[in-house]
Order: C-alpha cells, then structure tokens, then sequence
C-alpha cells in the first residue's frame, strides 16, 4: 500500500513547500515512479503465482519465493491426519484471511500462510477427506 504513495508523496513536497529536489524534480520523480513500478510489478507477480490446489486426490501449493525461487510440496489425501486454521489480528478478521496448518501422518505440518477464506477451505478439505474415506468402505 505504500509504494504508489510514493510519488504522490513527492508532489506534495514539491508544489505546497516549493522544494524542488535541487534542481533534479525530473529524475526524482522518473526514480520514485519506477521504484513504485517496480513494486507493484513484484508484488502482482509474486500474488498470481502463488497457487493452491485441492482435489479429491491431493493438495498442492505451489510458493513462489521470488522472481527465480519457488517451492512445491504435495500432500496425498490419506497423508493427512489433521488439518487447522488460524486468524490472528485485526486485519485477518476484518478480511477473512488466516493460516491453515495440515498436519501429515509422519508428525510434519505443512503450513499455507495468508489465505482468503480459510474457514471454508479447511471445511472443503474435510468433506473431501469424509467422502473418500466412505468411498474406500
């Protein structure tokens, strides 16, 4: 939320207060621009490519880390042995999002931060893990 501030921020040093950067207002505010660019790209980038995947099979999450990093772990259906979601804070509560944790029957946890809903898509997990066990009987 702060980088588009940023050249706005500039603007209104500029016109109210007069100051104009020693004669550089151009290239100040081409490098606040591209700084803002640059981070809304990053950040866009980084929230398309973080993916979560359930089936009736398996979970998939796919992390990106940065731009050249990123991380998949899958976890099959009858790996699962319980599964939890946390919100914590304000805005957790104010924009439904949380943490879910999944714990695997080899006393790992897999952990997917900052999801929307996580509620629902812990409740989507279990009547996926009910249904395929009543498939198995």
């Amino acid at each position: 939320m702060f980088w588009p501030l940023l050249p706005i921020a500039a603007l209104f040093i500029d016109y109210p207060v007069g100051f104009d950067f020693w004669g550089q207002w151009k290239w100040v505010m081409l490098v606040a621009s591209a700084v803002c660019a640059y981070m809304i790209f990053y950040r866009y980038f980084m929230w398309r490519n973080e993916v979560l995947i359930i089936t009736n099979q398996r979970i998939i999450n796919n992390n990106q880390r940065g731009f050249f990093s990123k991380s998949v772990t899958e976890l099959l259906d009858t790996d699962i042995m319980g599964i939890s979601y946390e919100k914590s804070g304000f805005n957790a509560s104010m924009y439904n999002y949380g943490d879910i944790v999944v714990r695997t029957a080899s006393d790992n946890e897999m952990m997917i931060e900052n999801i929307g809903h996580p509620s629902e898509i812990v409740e989507t997990i279990n009547k996926i893990r009910v249904s395929n066990k009543q498939a198995d009987v």
